[in-house]
């Protein structure tokens, strides 16, 4: 998994994370990555999710204003996955595209 930012809060899910997962990477240099943007590539499939503005403003508000995890509120955080708003979620099949997302995530891992 590959993580577009560093902040104290996506340090501390990258450390969860690891628990379940072999590989995470956090990383603020790589050139496709976009703030809010998800993708997961899986085969020749890429799924992504783009959340609406408002969704975007809660999370840079926990993720750019949390210096410390004693801030950190859980509960207030696990609300902004209640909130009703429309997502925008893709399913692309393309080998060509995910070939070249591939190559450049691989690069993050050594």
């Amino acid at each position: 998994m590959l993580v577009g930012n560093e902040t104290i809060m996506d340090q501390h899910a990258a450390d969860i994370l690891r628990l379940q997962w072999t590989d995470i990477v956090l990383t603020n240099k790589s050139k496709f990555l976009k703030d809010w943007y998800f993708i997961n590539i899986i085969w020749d499939y890429m799924l992504e999710t783009l959340f609406p503005d408002i969704i975007n403003q809660y999370f840079k508000a926990f993720f750019d204003n949390i210096q410390d995890l004693k801030n950190f509120n859980p509960e207030l955080f696990k609300n902004i996955f209640k909130m009703k708003a429309e997502c925008k979620t893709t399913l692309k099949r393309s080998k060509t595209q995910t070939d070249i997302l591939k190559k450049e995530i691989k690069k993050f891992f050594k």
